[in-house]
């Protein structure tokens, strides 16, 4: 009888300028605004309205219950709430139990916005509840 344990659970690694920045269990966001309904008084399926589409518009990005070798993600975010924005290209990589890169998308011109309760781990990592990325559009590579 084969036995199935419990499924691993996904790893998303983020990446800036080609350094691997933080390693989450969790990454919520990814999408864009939904269309807009539009009704013409005039027309012949004035009971339904139709859709449209409108200006696309994106939400923040939220990484959740992640650790860091570095405090380069956390030292980001506070000089971002400082007023120093500092946009840069975000590479997010989904991989597998065995390291393989399963899907990888670029979050565009992306800087922090919030930053999660941030505890200091004895083992000298950064652990980071969630931290938040606003950005101005995301594309699978």
């Amino acid at each position: 009888m084969v036995t199935v344990g419990p499924l691993p659970k996904y790893d998303f690694a983020v990446f800036i300028d080609g350094e691997q920045l933080g390693r989450f269990t969790e990454v919520s966001g990814m999408d864009a605004a939904e269309p807009i309904e539009y009704r013409e008084g005039a027309s012949a399926r004035a009971a339904a309205p139709i859709k449209m589409p409108r200006m696309v518009k994106h939400g923040t990005v939220t990484f959740k219950y992640g650790k860091a070798k570095s405090s380069d993600l956390i030292e980001w975010w506070q000089t971002a709430a400082t007023g120093d924005i500092k946009r840069k290209n975000v590479v997010v990589s989904l991989f597998d139990e065995t390291e393989k890169v399963l899907a990888s998308w670029m979050l565009m011109q992306a800087w922090p916005v919030k930053c999660g309760a941030v505890d200091l781990n004895v083992d000298s990592n950064y652990a980071i509840e969630s931290i938040e990325l606003a950005h101005e559009g995301v594309k699978q590579l």
